[in-house]
């Protein structure tokens, strides 16, 4: 649908992270790209017109890293920028700034219990959130308290190993034992996965753990919606072992006993980098295979099937850390937003591939329009041409239905009169024959 450079985005040494926001009132859907140098807030509303609105810089210096995640109309932003903290800022703003320029912002607040983070993740049916791979607690889980989003507040910690991410959730899976309760799958990196109950923040427990064969480097992982499975993947195991971009099946539904179910490989070797699940769709960013798709339907046969693919990326597919960074799936138009190193690409994947009603907001989607509506995701045919609309003007244009406001008029004066025919009507006839009569000294009024 659409791309922009990180050069267009504000620049820095490398783009990383995106998340997204839809504003409840208007509709309008924001990307938050995440830079070395900051974030920069992308309209992607009309997706075809992609407008970059706002940039908020860095805390502290520039960084490989950073992550963004959003609760209400709150955005929290990690890095690993040392004495960063995490930035918070209010994207109820964003609906009223200007379109045609990029506005700086400031955070409304910065948490400053930990300095430098290496994400964050919220679990928005708890109001908690879990910063990991911080300057405190080991690197594990440093837990917030979202009471007041505007001003997070330390609620708990679990510092038993170094988690490099995590997926918190309220249980609602078949494991009668943990129904209701504040599960955390955390993603352990050399350690595997661990799987602990947050229910109490000031006293995090151990659930069960998992380690398979080839592990390289747990990094990422996301429950299915049903809380059966966990579909993790891990980073270092296609450098370090030579097998193409593998995505672990992991069977949940005895959290005491998690298991490999299934082992999906993909035909090329790119690393597998972060991917959430929507509905029954895996939404992977892959580095230099760019976005994957995988079809969910058959997990509980320990089979995955790729159903589409936007390679960002086409010239690689191996595995080096190049390319497709992270993805947003969950805006409601269908809109995906895939965040690269280098580039943030706006997609939309077929009917067939997203299997879920899109709501369709009818309207005028062309910018130039007197009517545009940025809001609007389909065209109805309703764009209608603006311009002076008074026959009166010099530049009268018929095929103008709305006025601009940009309707010329020539007064006349010592040096030009405005009316050389003696009819009272200035024409643009006339104002040719003033012209070329009296030259430079008239001017528009």
């Amino acid at each position: 649908m659409s791309v922009k450079s990180l050069a267009e985005l504000g620049g820095g040494a490398n783009g990383n992270d995106c998340w997204g926001w839809v504003d409840p009132n208007s509709g309008r859907e924001f990307v938050l790209y995440g830079r070395a140098n900051g974030t920069a807030i992308v309209d992607i509303t009309n997706p075809l017109n992609v407008r970059y609105i706002a940039n908020l810089p860095t805390n502290t210096v520039s960084s490989l890293w950073r992550d963004i995640k959003v609760y209400g109309h709150h955005a929290y932003i990690v890095s690993e920028a040392s004495g960063h903290g995490m930035q918070v800022l209010d994207l109820s703003i964003l609906p009223g700034l200007p379109l045609g320029s990029t506005t700086l912002l400031a955070a409304n607040h910065v948490y400053n219990a930990f300095g430098k983070a290496h994400n964050v993740i919220i679990n928005e049916d708890s109001g908690y959130g879990y910063a990991v791979g911080s300057n405190t607690f080991n690197g594990g889980l440093h837990v917030f308290a979202l009471d007041n989003p505007a001003q997070p507040v330390i609620a708990g910690s679990y510092d038993a190993y170094y988690t490099h991410d995590a997926h918190p959730v309220i249980y609602h899976g078949p494991d009668l034992d943990h129904v209701g309760r504040e599960i955390v799958a955390c993603f352990n990196g050399y350690n595997g996965l661990h799987i602990v109950d947050a229910t109490v923040k000031s006293d995090i427990v151990p659930v069960s753990s998992l380690v398979y064969n080839q592990l390289g480097y747990t990094h990422q992982g996301w429950f299915s919606e049903d809380h059966r499975f966990l579909y993790v993947n891990d980073e270092l195991d296609e450098m370090n072992f030579g097998v193409p971009t593998r995505t672990y099946i992991v069977n949940v539904e005895d959290l005491d006993a998690p298991f490999i179910a299934g082992v999906f490989q993909a035909p090329v070797a790119a690393i597998d980098h972060n991917n959430y699940v929507r509905g029954s769709r895996l939404y992977q960013a892959n580095y230099l295979s760019g976005l994957r798709i995988l079809d969910l339907s058959n997990a509980e046969d320990g089979s995955l099937e790729l159903i589409g693919y936007f390679d960002t990326n086409p010239e690689s597919d191996a595995a080096q850390f190049q390319g497709a960074w992270s993805v947003y799936p969950y805006f409601p138009s269908g809109n995906v937003a895939v965040s690269t190193m280098t580039h943030l690409y706006i997609v939309r994947p077929s009917d067939e591939i997203w299997n879920e009603p899109v709501a369709i907001i009818p309207g005028c989607t062309y910018s130039f329009a007197g009517n545009y509506n940025p809001n609007a995701n389909s065209d109805d045919g309703s764009c209608v041409a603006t311009g002076c609309t008074d026959p009166a003007a010099l530049n009268f244009n018929e095929q103008a239905v709305m006025e601009d406001g940009g309707c010329i008029y020539y007064a006349g004066n010592a040096d030009c009169p405005a009316d050389i025919t003696g009819d009272g009507v200035v024409s643009v006839a006339d104002m040719l024959n003033v012209l070329a009569a009296f030259g430079e000294a008239c001017e528009p009024q």
